[in-house]
């Protein structure tokens, strides 16, 4: 697959909302847990903060 001719689009963070960084904070969060894991406090913390920060 040529990786050269697939669309993308740069995100400015700054213009981000709180309820897009919420839901990948999730969507990541449970892709872990497909796998058994289970998000440490630190992980937890963290995604809270990015979420919360701008």
């Amino acid at each position: 697959m040529n990786y050269e001719n697939i669309p993308y689009k740069i995100i400015d963070e700054n213009n981000i909302t709180k309820e897009y960084k919420e839901s990948n904070w999730k969507i990541a969060i449970g892709i872990q847990q497909t796998d058994n894991l289970k998000p440490s406090q630190y992980l937890i913390a963290l995604s809270n903060e990015h979420i919360q920060k701008w």
